[in-house]
Order: structure tokens, then C-alpha cells, then sequence
């Protein structure tokens, strides 16, 4: 089943001078800090429109990592954000 991955309406990112990205809804004031490898998470969520399997892939590729792995963590990432209302998972 193929997961795609939105921004909530309002939500802004920046990153920070270590890498990090900040998320922060501006209605609710919700604020989510990535650490360095979370940023690269979304990095390839944001470059694959949201799509799950592709930004795994290539998340498993750019740390050369077991891509069970990083779908376990890109998984528990995308579920404190849809959790903290910064994201939407469609299925």
C-alpha cells in the first residue's frame, strides 16, 4: 500500500545552523524539532512528494543502513508528526 506524506495547512520549516529542522504549526503554535538524520527523513520525504517507500529507499542508500531500519524510523518520525497535527498520512 503506498503512504504519501503532507504538510498540515500552516505549517513552516526551517533549519537551523546544525542541521536540525524546525517544524511549527502557526495556529496551534505545535513546534517539532528533527534532529540531523530526522531532517534528512524529510529532506527525502519533501523530494519524493511524500512518498514512504521512495524516501526510504533512498534514505537506506545515503547511510548505506538496513532499509528495514530506516523504515522503522522514518515510520515512528511520521507518526510523531501526524500525532503533534504538523503532518497528514494518506493512504
Amino acid at each position: 500500500m503506498r503512504v504519501r506524506v503532507r504538510f498540515e495547512p500552516g505549517v513552516s520549516t526551517a533549519t537551523t545552523d546544525n542541521g536540525a529542522l524546525i517544524m511549527l504549526c502557526e495556529a496551534t503554535g505545535t513546534m517539532h524539532q528533527c534532529n540531523p538524520t530526522a531532517t534528512v527523513i524529510w529532506t527525502e520525504l519533501v523530494k519524493h512528494d511524500g512518498d514512504t517507500d521512495a524516501a526510504a529507499l533512498a534514505v537506506a542508500a545515503y547511510y548505506d543502513a538496513d532499509i528495514e531500519l530506516v523504515r522503522t524510523d522514518l515510520n515512528l518520525l511520521v507518526d510523531r508528526l501526524d500525532h503533534a497535527s504538523l503532518v497528514r498520512v494518506e493512504r
